[in-house]
């Protein structure tokens, strides 16, 4: 995958003379984003002022790689568009995010490569309704009796387990899985999060999808999803944030038995980093293990995932055409 070029943050030769400059430049950003912080947030006076204060020490901290970091919000129109979406997109990488164990230079890193890939990769049209806070229905899946299915994209609404939400939804619009990813760079896809139906649902809608799909869970088909769209850009990694590992307001929503076994038992590794690193291609089922009508089900689930798969890949690929 091409990378596009970061900003040179580095004085070139130039010295201390460049030094002042790129400093008031600094504090210029610094006091537009304190201002938009402030007019955007929708919160108490003294939640926002706490807000404020928090974002600003933290800004002055790290000065150079914050200044850096509002060049690019504010380097062009999508940009612009995305952080008075989402005005959190100032702080994004402070704080824990997508894993408490990932470092503040490895979240910065990997925020500015995921909006990066989306301004290089992503369809304009896509992105600029993503960027608006807007979903996107992807795709539509037509089940066994004639039940349908929607994949849907959208900007992710916790700003804690990654940039991107996708999900598997019913007719009437009930979300039955779901997952957060972030387009990393080199660090790979990253799964952040991933959730199952909405718990006032119960466990019929999901079960209808199952039967539907021939065998196929909605859990399953995002994590084919997943590799599809890491096999199409050209991702060799692919890695899932262990409960242990999960930012505190995302690991409260599972329980780690159930979180962590789905990633085992699709081959998942734990890493250092508290990830799990994920083959990224499906694994082959051997063709002798079922028989007759088993072995017909096996193969009409395996086609309804490899339709899902290109109908969301056909879906990028058309709209980068027209844009």
């Amino acid at each position: 995958m091409k990378a596009l070029s970061t900003w040179n943050d580095g004085d070139n030769g130039a010295g201390a003379h460049a030094a002042v400059p790129m400093a008031r430049d600094g504090y210029r950003l610094m006091a537009a984003a304190c201002r938009d912080h402030w007019n955007l947030r929708s919160a108490s006076t003294a939640r926002r002022v706490a807000g404020l204060a928090k974002y600003t020490l933290r800004s002055m901290l790290m000065l150079r790689r914050q200044t850096d970091w509002l060049r690019f919000l504010h380097g062009n129109d999508a940009m612009r568009q995305a952080v008075r979406t989402d005005p959190r997109l100032y702080a994004r990488w402070h704080s824990h995010y997508i894993s408490a164990r990932f470092s503040r230079e490895a979240r910065h890193r990997m925020v500015d490569a995921h909006y990066r890939f989306l301004l290089q990769r992503f369809p304009k049209k896509l992105r600029e309704k993503l960027l608006r806070g807007h979903g996107a229905r992807m795709a539509t899946l037509v089940l066994d009796q004639g039940a349908l299915a929607h994949l849907y994209l959208r900007q992710s609404t916790t700003g804690t387990a990654g940039e991107l939400d996708l999900f598997v939804v019913n007719s009437d619009k009930e979300v039955l899985s779901s997952c957060t990813i972030t387009f990393a760079g080199h660090e790979g896809i990253l799964v952040g999060a991933m959730h199952g139906s909405w718990a006032y649902m119960g466990a019929g809608p999901v079960r209808r999808f199952i039967q539907g799909s021939n065998g196929l869970g909605p859990r399953n088909l995002l994590l084919s999803l997943v590799r599809s769209l890491a096999a199409m850009y050209g991702f060799r990694r692919i890695r899932a944030v262990s409960h242990a590992a999960l930012p505190v307001t995302q690991r409260t929503r599972t329980t780690e038995d159930s979180y962590d076994r789905f990633w085992i038992e699709h081959g998942g590794l734990l890493g250092n980093d508290g990830c799990y690193e994920l083959p990224c291609a499906e694994p082959v089922e051997d063709p002798g293990v079922a028989n007759g009508k088993r072995s017909a089900a096996r193969r009409r689930r395996e086609q309804f995932r490899e339709d899902a798969c290109e109908l969301l890949l056909r879906a990028l690929r058309w709209d980068a055409q027209k844009s």
